[in-house]
């Protein structure tokens, strides 16, 4: 989903995908030589699916499909993280834009987005109707019910 979604809409913007963020409990403050310790601590970081800049904002994605609730937390997590990355340092909050991809939408959760300050974007391909429709028994394109297992 993240790769076909830069593909078609980000063609030619560059982004970071799965980029780790913040900066590792050892470093805060950034002591003399960060920057190359950094690189020893990554896999302590969370990860991130896609930024990327548009002008003076910078877009913070999380992409789901099952659990989006999951997905808005971190997001709301990794917008604190973002301006103590490498990359980003420069970023202030009020610039950074958290968007959860989905797709197919969930009232609750966009309801919770909306009152957090995170866009939802529902992003729908036939590839993924067909995912979804296979694991819940429901086909959103048509928004009726099939049996599991059966595709169509």
């Amino acid at each position: 989903m993240l790769s076909e979604y830069v593909a078609e809409e980000l063609p030619g913007t560059p982004t970071d995908v799965h980029l780790r963020l913040g900066m590792p409990t050892q470093l805060k403050g950034r002591p003399p030589g960060w920057e190359l310790e950094r690189p020893y601590y990554l896999m302590t970081l969370q990860e991130a699916d896609l930024v990327y800049r548009v002008g003076d904002v910078v877009h913070l994605c999380e992409f789901g499909v099952w659990r989006p609730q999951t997905k808005l937390g971190q997001l709301l997590v990794y917008r604190t993280l973002l301006p103590d990355t490498p990359g980003y340092l420069d970023t202030p909050l009020e610039a950074i834009r958290p968007r959860l991809v989905v797709g197919r939408h969930e009232p609750a959760v966009t309801a919770v987005a909306d009152a957090t300050g995170v866009d939802v974007e529902v992003w729908r391909r036939p590839r993924l109707d067909q995912v979804i429709a296979q694991r819940t028994g429901y086909k959103p394109a048509q928004g009726i019910r099939i049996p599991r297992g059966e595709s169509s």
